[in-house]
């Protein structure tokens, strides 16, 4: 099929602070073997020579691919307008995004592009294979992403699933119809996953590893942590999760979403209120008395949230340690 029988499709890949495995993720990008194809690389105002290396590869690429490079004025803004100011730079009517510590197969543009045709899919996301800081594949195949709390569990009668932010891609119709929030948003898959359902739509999955999805110390997910870092991480995705509960529940959402744009689906306030106090709690955890959790242990009821209070009741440190034990006794 001829380059000019294609839809023109952007590669989005946005780093910060990556510049051990920036150089990987641009030469995997450049790498697609979709003929009609715009790469916007944006940098988050990287404090590193994460921005270096992107104009010294863009300065001396020499291939088919339209290079677009883009960086932030500052840090801090949230990963949600990141992509927003990166897609402003784009023209492609199918956005695919890319982290800069990730590796994107030959073949991932090329897929993604025919399932969307196929599908009119708003989102899609794919498989991937987990890479250590080296790149080499370690653990199976990571797979359609379940969690504790997918899309469908906050609107009656909904089926959508999640999206997985490494393997994603959309329709350029999200950003036309979804305007970018005011506030600092870092989840962008849990943004747009939400957004999508709570306007009727569901993502599209392949079961195809299209992504070699990085784990290392300094990634926001897929590292290998101590038991502080591990909470202290998980309380920050907590309280992300929360922030986007609040957005959801708030008169907000809906002026962030044109009219017409699908059909607004019924929310189910009593899941949304109750995972909201509780992701707030898990937030805070921490820096909570021993008689703020024990009043927690008695308002959260569900045997799974209490399975997760309960070895944290008595803080971080006796919980370190009884990981610490059991690890030991294993």
């Amino acid at each position: 099929m001829s380059r000019d029988s294609l839809p023109l499709a952007t590669m989005v890949i946005l780093a910060y602070n990556q510049e051990e495995f920036i150089d990987e993720a641009i030469a995997a990008a450049l790498a697609q073997d979709y003929s009609n194809l715009e790469i916007v690389f944006s940098d988050d105002c990287s404090t590193d020579g994460t921005f270096t290396r992107i104009e010294r590869a863009v300065a001396a690429y020499k291939g088919p691919h339209r290079l677009v490079v883009n960086r932030t004025a500052r840090n801090g803004t949230g990963l949600v307008r990141h992509f927003y100011e990166a897609v402003e730079r784009s023209a492609g009517k199918f956005i695919i995004v890319g982290a800069g510590d990730d590796i994107a197969y030959p073949q991932r543009v090329g897929r993604l592009v025919e399932a969307w045709r196929e599908t009119g899919a708003q989102a899609i996301s794919s498989a991937c294979q987990r890479i250590d800081a080296e790149g080499r594949p370690f653990g199976p195949v990571v797979g359609d992403p379940v969690g504790q709390h997918p899309p469908s569990r906050y609107f009656v009668n909904s089926s959508a699933g999640q999206i997985h932010g490494a393997t994603a891609a959309y329709d350029r119709q999200v950003f036309e119809n979804i305007r970018c929030p005011d506030q600092p948003i870092y989840t962008e898959d849990a943004f747009f996953g939400l957004m999508l359902a709570a306007r009727g739509f569901s993502p599209h999955y392949l079961a195809e590893p299209l992504v070699g999805y990085r784990s290392h110390p300094g990634a926001i997910s897929g590292g290998a942590y101590d038991t502080a870092e591990f909470e202290r991480r998980s309380a920050w995705a907590a309280g992300a999760l929360a922030d986007l509960l609040e957005l959801l529940g708030s008169p907000a959402s809906k002026e962030l979403v044109a009219p017409d744009y699908g059909t607004q689906a019924v929310i189910d306030w009593e899941k949304l209120r109750g995972d909201l106090a509780y992701s707030r709690y898990r937030a805070g955890w921490m820096t909570m008395s021993l008689p703020a959790r024990l009043a927690a242990m008695v308002r959260f009821t569900d045997p799974q949230q209490r399975r997760w209070m309960l070895p944290r009741l008595f803080g971080l440190r006796p919980l370190a340690a009884s990981k610490k034990l059991a690890g030991r006794s294993a």
